[in-house]
């Protein structure tokens, strides 16, 4: 057999094997895109809240919203800021994972290392925490939806 056309058959089965990973973290990029479009949009309503907050420079604008109100506003967002956080901790982790366990696969493949067990755990692991981080997404809209009820609360009780 020509050394070139083993060479080649090997390529194609390392490219093989790293497609179904690399397609997770395209996957789990483009939702972490999500996340921290959600986590920008978090801090800069809390950010806005704690302006209104200042009596210095926005005593009008406070003397119109009960302070109260504002205070809880700010202490969910600081929860979602939180969950989010973990959020995109986990889906940077599954990534994280699934590159190693490419890498592990290629490593075998290319080498002769016997490395199953240990990419099997890195894939197992990375499924894990995009399982994780999708609750803790869940979690957060579940979140972003009852500050949604309190200012609705806030501004008509009939409403809900």
């Amino acid at each position: 057999m020509d050394p070139t056309q083993s060479t080649s058959t090997q390529l194609i089965q390392i490219m093989q094997a790293a497609i179904a990973p690399v397609t997770l973290i395209s996957g789990v990029g483009l939702l972490i895109l999500s996340m921290t479009n959600r986590y920008g949009r978090v801090i800069d309503r809390t950010r806005d809240l704690l302006k209104i907050l200042d009596k210095n420079k926005a005593l009008a604008e406070l003397q119109k919203l009960d302070e109260h109100h504002v205070r809880r506003q700010i202490r969910i967002l600081y929860s979602r800021a939180q969950v989010m956080r973990s959020s995109i901790a986990c889906g940077i982790g599954s990534i994280f994972f699934t590159a190693f366990t490419i890498f592990l696969i290629f490593s075998e493949l290319s080498f002769g290392n016997e490395l199953t067990n240990i990419a099997q755990f890195c894939f197992v692991a990375a499924l894990l925490l995009l399982i994780v981080g999708m609750g803790l997404y869940v979690l957060d809209i579940r979140l972003s939806l009852g500050a949604l009820q309190l200012e609705i609360k806030s501004a008509d009780e009939d409403l809900i």
